[in-house]
């Protein structure tokens, strides 16, 4: 049984919080029922503050889900974005090692709002496709997408689009390739529509991608809107410091030299 060093420097709720976080790495599954807080500080004889105060840490980093009056759960694995290249949704999940299954809400044309139409370069009223997705895995909505593609770039993918990856669609049907996006994540919450989709309670935490995805010839070829539902989808940033390397290592001044 792990120990807690009571008379080392680290507090024991950063203790006992560590030593949970690799219990639940190395010996219970996703959705698996934690010990309750009494029976934490039984094993651990720490108070129950140190027990609630390393569990909220735990809910904090997405390891663990609190039920009232049902106890703390491990929390499903999360699919994790790379936001430093462009990804389908099926190939997000694909990487995750999971199957996704899209279903098509609503396939229809619209004439466009101005922003929308000005960003392709195209007047007011111009007509859009609009494909609005909800992306399932194992029967649990992970995400609301919708795309807005110009009529004169896909005259009539609204009717034959029947659903699953629209980039994999595009390919293949248009000789489309998408090759890069710009992006904008924004924290939001569900409205009642939105969270009924996406099977959370009205204000549930989302995150929202508003992007902008362009095809092998640098053209803008849709706007598109995500909803992702924040307890299932996290974003990965990787970055490097934009300071150039030293090129050898500086050596300490010695003796009365400080000049």
């Amino acid at each position: 049984m792990q120990k807690l060093d009571r008379e080392g420097p680290l507090t024991l709720t950063y203790q006992l919080t560590e030593i949970l976080r690799e219990r639940i790495a190395n010996f219970y599954d996703p959705g698996a029922l934690l010990p309750s807080e009494k029976e934490l500080v039984q094993e651990f004889n720490v108070s129950n503050i140190t027990v609630r105060n390393a569990l909220e840490n735990l809910v904090i980093e997405g390891i663990v889900t609190r039920k009232r009056g049902k106890g703390t759960f491990v929390s499903e694995k999360k699919i994790s974005s790379n936001i430093t290249r462009l990804q389908s949704g099926t190939q997000l999940f694909q990487e995750s090692g999971m199957t996704s299954h899209v279903e098509l809400l609503e396939a229809v044309k619209v004439k466009a709002n101005l922003p929308t139409a000005t960003q392709f370069g195209l007047p007011e009223g111009a007509l859009f496709n609009t494909l609005t997705r909800r992306r399932m895995l194992d029967a649990v909505p992970y995400s609301l997408e919708t795309s807005y593609i110009p009529q004169e770039i896909c005259p009539d993918i609204s009717d034959r689009y029947q659903g699953g990856s629209l980039y994999e669609f595009l390919e293949k049907q248009y000789g489309i390739f998408m090759t890069r996006s710009e992006e904008i994540y924004t924290a939001v919450a569900l409205h009642s529509k939105q969270a009924k989709l996406l099977h959370q309670e009205r204000g549930a935490a989302a995150l929202l991608l508003r992007g902008r995805v362009y095809d092998q010839n640098d053209r803008l070829v849709a706007v598109e809107e995500s909803l992702y539902r924040s307890d299932k989808f996290e974003i990965v940033v990787q970055a490097n410091s934009s300071l150039p390397r030293p090129t050898k290592l500086i050596e300490p001044n010695s003796g009365g030299n400080y000049g």
